[in-house]
């Protein structure tokens, strides 16, 4: 790192000597300082989205293969890719590369990705959610029904309760 940092600190040298080298408007430093900061942010940002991305793939397989859900790896590589996603999104908007086009690229994607997921969930689990609906509704009609209740109803049926 002391290496890496002399080397840096020497180039900002040779670089401002150059620019004092030739008359005139053309001053470098204060283009690529200011730039070699971000790209140093960048990189940072760019670390830490990927640690946080692994972190949590890595939570969701535990929570998703103790919770017994059939496509444990399929999800954890999901959340992985969406923050990695995010990840780059950030960097390139660190760095100013894309402005406005970064941003609607981004906002354009994870909305999709958010969509698609939500009708594959809302799709793909309707029995499910009717299933734990019905048993929620046995579980309730199996209870002692509380004297004067306003919201007790003396009759009862016997046909499957159907909410979709």
């Amino acid at each position: 790192m002391v290496f890496w940092g002399c080397v840096a600190i020497g180039c900002f040298i040779g670089i401002s000597a150059f620019d004092a080298a030739f008359p005139g408007e053309s001053q470098i430093s204060l283009f690529v300082l200011p730039y070699l900061t971000h790209s140093i942010g960048a990189v940072l940002l760019l670390i830490a989205g990927t640690l946080i991305a692994r972190f949590l793939e890595r939570s969701v397989l535990i929570g998703a293969v103790n919770a017994k859900l059939q496509y444990a790896r399929f999800l954890s590589l999901g959340i992985k890719w969406l923050v990695l996603v995010l990840t780059a999104a950030m960097v390139l908007d660190h760095l100013q590369i894309g402005g406005a086009v970064v941003e609607l690229a981004f906002g354009i994607l994870f909305g999709g990705i958010v969509l698609t997921l939500a009708l594959a969930v809302g799709l793909g689990s309707r029995d499910i959610v009717s299933r734990s609906l019905e048993r929620s509704a046995d579980l309730r009609s199996n209870l002692d029904p509380i004297p004067g209740d306003p919201d007790y109803k003396s009759t009862t049926t016997t046909e499957p309760l159907r909410h979709f």
